[in-house]
């Protein structure tokens, strides 16, 4: 037994586009951006990098941390003259996996690479220090609040290698 619902529809559900379109909302980050194009991501993630020097790049859809990363600008290459290129620590929430040392115009081509498979775009948002205390999530069924969720990291990184689990699961309230 297959079940869906139109595509127009699913589009709609459950992308983290929400993040961009609410961020002049009272909870929303103002300085969030969504690239549609891998050209419109080239020619704004270098600025951004440089204006926070670390942020959360997200694929439009996803869940379970896939396709999230935390980008901390380590380094710049200025080999290249006026337009370097940045050297970033990359660390994928799906699985608290680091690599370090990689360009960003390596991490560029992988997004863009994502964005033509799943003709989604990318979510460019400031990263939350106090992201470690976990976030809540409010399941909403129409007009009334279906359930709350206390959502905790997978790990808290001390060094910046070896990830140490939490000593707690998440909570469901």
């Amino acid at each position: 037994l297959h079940v869906s619902t139109h595509p127009d529809i699913i589009y709609r559900m459950g992308t983290k586009k929400v993040l961009f379109d609410t961020r002049h909302e009272d909870w929303g980050l103002p300085n969030t951006y969504y690239y549609e194009t891998g050209q419109d991501l080239r020619e704004k993630l270098h600025t951004s990098l440089l204006s926070d020097k670390c942020r959360i790049i997200k694929m439009e859809r996803g869940s379970s941390g896939q396709g999230v990363w935390r980008c901390d600008v380590i380094d710049r290459n200025k080999e290249n003259g006026e337009n370097d290129d940045l050297i970033l620590r990359i660390q994928h929430a799906g699985d608290d996996s680091i690599q370090n040392m990689v360009s960003l115009n390596d991490m560029a081509n992988l997004l863009d690479e994502r964005m033509n498979i799943t003709c989604g775009g990318i979510i460019d948002m400031p990263f939350l220090p106090l992201v470690h205390e976990g976030i809540v999530r409010c399941y909403m069924f129409r007009d009334r609040c279906g359930g709350i969720l206390h959502q905790l990291p997978l790990s808290v990184v001390d060094d910046a290698d070896k990830p140490q689990s939490t000593s707690y699961p998440n909570l469901n309230v």
